[in-house]
């Protein structure tokens, strides 16, 4: 009696054991990697009684950053470089064609996070947990943030690291990002830039020595070939609209 007593017990625990592992798998270890992320959103503005909307699409892996201006046929790559700086590299889409910015004539030290968040991490810190939606991969953290200025909300996708929602008013100005889409296919995202490698790109230092080549005229009179970034949030949560 005592050995059959032994099993049945052993065998709950077995039963046990194997309800906690199935459980363990709605956990975030199972939730897609951050690292490898396209996102689309769309950006609605108005200001001075004009309403304008403008996509914005994100793409990244662990080492790169491309954001998409499909307006403008835009796309701006982002690598950090080993001492922490970040390079850039503007490519024309439609010319398939590209200038090349070292990190020094970008300004050297630039906020990592604002390019692959789209939202600086010094702007998400500085504003107020109000509640949490969902739960496990889903999981939402709704923030809020007031100053004399403006009234900021965001809704967070905590694991995917994503903007879900992003809004910003002030008197004179309000901006809306809406997540429309999102997806984390490997071999899509690889796909997107191994493409932008293929492009054919100028460094910025030599442009003025090929005054001659149509596209770089093209560029510099359309104010497309400058120093900088188009960027968006500033550590304050300043408004740096690409458009």
């Amino acid at each position: 009696m005592k050995q059959k007593h032994l099993i049945i017990l052993l065998g709950v625990h077995f039963i046990i054991s194997i309800s906690v592992v199935f459980a363990a798998t709605d956990t975030d270890d199972f939730c897609p990697g951050s690292q490898r992320m396209m996102a689309e959103y769309q950006l609605t503005t108005k200001a001075n009684g004009k309403k304008q909307k403008l996509e914005v699409h994100l793409w990244r892996n662990p080492k790169q950053v491309a954001i998409h201006y499909p307006q403008k046929q835009i796309t701006e790559l982002w690598e950090r470089t080993p001492n922490d700086r970040l390079h850039l590299v503007r490519y024309f889409d439609e010319y398939q064609r590209g200038v090349e910015y070292q990190p020094v004539e970008i300004g050297g030290n630039h906020d990592w996070d604002l390019k692959r968040q789209l939202i600086a991490s010094k702007v998400i810190d500085k504003m107020t947990l109000d509640k949490v939606v969902g739960e496990g991969c889903q999981q939402i953290q709704v923030l809020s943030y007031k100053n004399e200025q403006s009234k900021t909300k965001l809704k967070w996708l905590v694991k995917q690291e994503l903007i879900q929602y992003y809004q910003i008013k002030s008197v004179t100005r309000s901006e809306v990002w809406k997540l429309t889409k999102s997806s984390t296919d490997s071999a899509m995202i690889d796909k997107k830039f191994a493409q932008l490698s293929e492009y054919q790109t100028t460094d910025y230092t030599d442009v003025g020595d090929n005054e001659s080549d149509p596209f770089l005229v093209k560029m510099i009179n359309l104010g497309h070939v400058q120093h900088g970034s188009l960027g968006f949030y500033d550590a304050d949560g300043h408004s740096m609209d690409p458009h």
